[in-house]
């Protein structure tokens, strides 16, 4: 009998198929009629199977990476207080603060034509210095303990009464026109 480039079939793809009558049974399931044919057909499917097994891992492995990276920087202790005071500042500034200026200010209460220019005779004084420090202890306790659930998480790591905000005023002096400074005093 002839074999392909003068060797066996069965020695070129025993190093794949352990069991003789598995590559049997393989060489007989396909429509081809040539061992030549056969054998080719078995080398295209182990080709794509090696290489989608390849495509495989790398894309898994690229996943894991991605998905530790990510997940290590948003559970760090320093992004978690981070966000968290910025969230509590923001509400402070649009929804309990801005109101305080606008109800306790002579300008603003006596004034049927509240414009914006109004408005920024209350916050020219404040664009360049910003309003009083607020400490962390502070912005936890304000409007009737709004947000003292967060102290636990920034007591472990940041000292209340040293981490302080300033808040900045911006034209056009709405809700949501401002900036704030931060100042830590955490552990990271």
């Amino acid at each position: 009998m002839a074999y392909i480039d003068g060797k066996n079939p069965r020695y070129r793809f025993s190093e794949y198929f352990s069991d003789e009558e598995l590559f049997d049974d393989l060489l007989n399931s396909f429509p081809k009629k040539t061992t030549r044919d056969k054998l080719a057909c078995i080398a295209q499917n182990y080709n794509r199977i090696a290489k989608d097994s390849v495509l495989t891992v790398i894309v898994t492995v690229l996943l894991i990476v991605t998905g530790f990276t990510v997940f290590g920087m948003i559970a760090t202790p320093e992004y978690l207080i981070k966000n968290e005071i910025t969230a509590i500042a923001t509400d402070y500034y649009e929804n309990y603060f801005y109101n305080k200026i606008l109800n306790n200010n002579s300008l603003a209460t006596d004034s049927p034509d509240f414009s914006e220019s109004t408005m920024e005779k209350i916050m020219e004084k404040y664009i360049d210095r910003g309003f009083a420090n607020i400490s962390l202890r502070q912005l936890l306790l304000y409007d009737d303990e709004k947000h003292v659930a967060a102290t636990s998480l920034l007591e472990e790591y940041c000292n209340l009464d040293a981490s302080n905000i300033r808040i900045y005023p911006e034209a056009p002096f709405d809700r949501q026109n401002y900036r704030v400074d931060y100042k830590y005093s955490c552990k990271f």
